[in-house]
């Protein structure tokens, strides 16, 4: 019993360490919105879409947000406890991994909509900005 406990406890802290800022990285969060919009040369009426479309997303996905919290929380207050139960703490683990697929989802259609609203330029350093700063998901990194 003790072996899958001190199994999932290894992957829980290598997916941790994964998901921490790396050094000389983006910051957090990414750029902010006014630096997306000079990059990207954003006319007036594309700003207000994008910030439409962003304001849309954030309502949406708020109770996805919140349900993610909740669950780490979970997770951190059940490993903090000693607790032993590698089925629970194994599903709590997939309910939070859920809920980031989710998010991912979430966050590529609004990448989709997003891009409706550029020109073929503005796409172009669209993609090439995504490419710089992928969805910051905590997880571990793509396989190649």
């Amino acid at each position: 019993m003790k072996r899958p406990t001190i199994l999932l406890v290894s992957l829980l802290l290598a997916t941790a360490a994964v998901a921490q800022p790396r050094p000389g990285g983006p910051p957090p969060g990414g750029p902010s919105p006014e630096r997306i919009a000079q990059y990207l040369h954003l006319t007036d009426s594309q700003r207000t879409a994008w910030e439409s479309e962003h304001s849309t997303f954030r309502a949406s996905t708020q109770s996805l947000v919140t349900r993610q919290h909740d669950l780490e929380k979970q997770l951190h207050t059940s490993l903090d406890s000693g607790s032993t139960d590698a089925c629970a703490l194994g599903g709590l683990m997939l309910q939070i991994r859920s809920v980031r697929d989710q998010m991912k989802s979430a966050h590529e259609a609004l990448d989709t909509r997003l891009e409706a609203l550029l020109t073929p330029e503005q796409k172009s350093r669209f993609e090439s900005m995504r490419a710089d700063q992928p969805f910051p998901h905590p997880g571990p990194p793509p396989q190649n």
